[in-house]
């Protein structure tokens, strides 16, 4: 979902940057460069396809962003936004936002993000969405600070060196990811979850993490079985109605297991018509195969299924 990519307070155009990460967003590439800044968006248009493309400009600041803020309809109308804005992007009333509230403004985010934003105070900033599900890497240059969705970007881009940390490397292979900040390529580190950092001259000048979870309160939870259950149902049907914010179609990955299952109920509850659901199976002796029970919750809720058969060929092609 959408690749972003910059150069900050540097003398390197993003340019060759973004065009490493055109995978993530076909629908476009777009590169601005500007005194002090040099920021580049490739995207993947899911709200609001003809306008909102990004670098986006409003309330006297800019934004380039990755993933999709959820409750932008929502502050739109706590805030009385709606007459000050141009497009229809889940990103932009983030900028009106903080130009009434500064950077206090990332702390009512709800979504999947990383985004670079320079405020019409002269501020920069760099964060992350609290759960990480969104990537953001960052590197220190001679001069400037480069920013882009994934490592290859400053590979491809000749900023960093086509070598690999070993102890990074390891732990790698052992977990299929490095964990932390680290990677293996040398000078390059990921933001952490809920990572907001500000950018002068150059340099983060400040580090702060948002928690995913809300402090421990002093409310009881409730004791009853049936009262837990109606809340937890409650709490997963409000995260999947937001997750379908879109103006193209989507559908569901559907493996038989208890998670999908039980998003491909919500989507069921909250649709007329069929939920398109796709289930992958491996055409192998003895492989791990989940298309019967993918079968069964798809009849049960009466989606619209589609196979796909993974064969060996498959896999060496």
């Amino acid at each position: 979902m959408c690749g972003i990519a910059g150069v900050l307070d540097g003398e390197v155009s993003a340019r060759p940057m973004i065009e490493a990460l055109t995978h993530r967003g076909p629908d476009g590439v777009r590169v601005e460069d500007r005194p002090g800044a040099s920021l580049a968006h490739a995207r993947l248009s899911i709200i609001d396809l003809e306008g909102g493309w990004q670098p986006l400009h409003a309330a006297g600041g800019t934004v380039i962003g990755n993933g999709e803020i959820y409750n932008y309809v929502e502050l739109t109308e706590q805030f009385g936004l709606a007459g000050d804005l141009a497009t229809g992007s889940d990103f932009e009333p983030l900028l009106h936002l903080y130009e009434k509230e500064g950077p206090a403004a990332f702390r009512r985010l709800r979504g999947m993000y990383a985004f670079c934003l320079i405020g019409a105070d002269g501020r920069t900033w760099l964060a992350r969405d609290p759960f990480g599900i969104k990537p953001l890497y960052v590197m220190e240059l001679e001069t400037g600070l480069a920013f882009a969705s994934q490592p290859r970007a400053f590979l491809d881009a000749g900023l960093a060196p086509r070598a690999m940390r070993e102890a990074p490397a390891r732990a790698r292979l052992a977990f299929g990811d490095t964990l932390g900040e680290e990677t293996i390529f040398p000078g390059v580190r990921r933001l952490a979850p809920g990572e907001i950092c500000e950018v002068a001259d150059g340099r983060i000048v400040s580090r702060e993490v948002r928690s995913a979870l809300p402090a421990p309160g002093v409310r009881r939870a409730p004791t009853d079985e049936q009262a837990l259950i109606g809340q937890l149902d409650a709490v997963l049907e409000d995260s999947v109605r937001v997750h379908q914010r879109s103006d193209v179609p989507y559908g569901l990955f559907l493996s038989g297991g208890i998670d999908s299952a039980a998003v491909a109920t919500l989507l069921a509850r909250l649709h007329e018509r069929p939920v398109t659901a796709f289930t992958c199976g491996f055409e192998a002796p003895g492989a791990r195969d989940e298309r019967g029970q993918a079968e069964r919750v798809a009849r049960a809720l009466d989606l619209d299924w589609r196979e796909i058969r993974f064969g060996e060929e498959d896999f060496w092609s």
